[in-house]
């Protein structure tokens, strides 16, 4: 989270994705901008797509348009989450778990391509004047450990949380082992 917050801030990004932001212009008629945010999305899973598409949001580099197009894809569970929890503790076989993270994300990419179908009249201006202003790597460093922070707290609370419900389902149903 904080290294996703970070690629933001700094606009090392930038460099990272501009040979492949034809990819999100072409394929889901999203700015180049949005790269990360699709990338991360699909790999680290949700919170992230949509915190970081807040931060372009709320930063001016995107639209309220293109926000409303990435949350309608970048919302899938991590493939860390799917292989571990689901795959290896749930199911006990990561192979059902790539079944599963690939079963979200496969539906998640037609919807992205869909919507971006329905735009096809957009145009993209690859350097357009946006509200970014420079910040220095230790300021966009700080400012990423900063508001990863809440986030990363609210998912370790949701973990211990659904965790807590766990165990008590176990011990109010008894003779079902619940994995």
């Amino acid at each position: 989270m904080v290294i996703s917050s970070f690629l933001l801030k700094s606009n090392i990004y930038k460099a990272i994705t501009s040979p492949l932001q034809k990819i999100s212009e072409g394929l889901f008629r999203l700015p180049g901008v949005t790269l990360p945010v699709i990338f991360m999305s699909f790999i680290a899973g949700y919170p992230i797509g949509a915190i970081m598409t807040s931060s372009l949001l709320e930063s001016k580099r995107i639209s309220y348009d293109d926000a409303k197009h990435l949350m309608a894809f970048c919302i899938n569970p991590s493939i860390s989450f799917c292989m571990s929890f689901i795959g290896s503790y749930l199911y006990k076989s990561t192979k059902a778990g790539l079944i599963i993270y690939l079963s979200a994300i496969i539906p998640s990419l037609i919807t992205g391509i869909v919507y971006g179908i329905s735009k096809r009249n957009v145009l993209f201006c690859s350097d357009k004047k946006q509200n970014t202003e420079e910040v220095s790597l230790s300021a966009a460093f700080n400012e990423a450990i900063t508001e990863s922070t809440s986030a990363i707290s609210l998912i370790c609370v949701t973990v211990i949380i659904f965790s807590c419900v766990l165990n008590i389902s176990q011990v109010l149903i008894p003779g079902r082992q619940i994995h």
